[in-house]
């Protein structure tokens, strides 16, 4: 456990507000390109490439908002001093609806992928780029974070028996 703010935060806390963090930054990174090469002995004809960002798709800025609300709930919860309100009376945690908007992001990042238009062909190429699979791989470790806290909390899933 870290002391940050004269408040013990959790590693796992740490690390899910870190990748919320870390996936702001990789918004800007290529998320898509497109590169070509020129043609031999044509002037004018030098190539290039293009990108965007994770800005320019809804399956990309939706669940980076997802991720960044889930950091942001996570910091208020751990550096705000204040315990969340309730969510069906009990059953459902704040810990555990944040680890299920990471899982939602991380699935929603990985069928954006997958439905990518992707080509290549003599002297081009267009597909997925860093970005996107920085952003999956922060959406996973988020999720995998938030359910580790969950764990070590000691709270009950929404599907697992509870005693009274």
């Amino acid at each position: 456990m870290a002391v940050i703010g004269g408040r013990n935060v959790g590693t796992n806390d740490l690390v899910v507000m870190g990748a919320g963090a870390l996936m702001f930054i990789d918004s800007f990174l290529p998320w898509y390109g497109v590169s070509f090469k020129g043609i031999p002995g044509v002037v004018g004809a030098r190539g290039g490439s293009a990108s965007v960002s994770a800005w320019h798709f809804v399956g990309a800025w939706f669940p980076m908002l997802l991720i960044l609300a889930v950091a942001g709930i996570t910091a208020a919860r751990v550096f705000g001093g204040q315990t969340m309100p309730t969510v069906a009376n009990g059953v459902v945690s704040w810990t555990f609806i944040t680890a299920a908007a990471s899982l939602l992001a991380a699935i929603i990042i990985l069928l954006r992928w997958v439905t990518y238009p992707s080509a290549s062909g003599v002297g081009f190429s267009a597909g997925a780029k860093f970005g996107t699979y920085l952003g999956l791989i922060l959406a996973i470790v988020q999720t995998v974070f938030g359910y580790l806290s969950i764990v070590a909390s000691g709270e009950r899933l929404p599907w697992q028996k509870r005693t009274v």
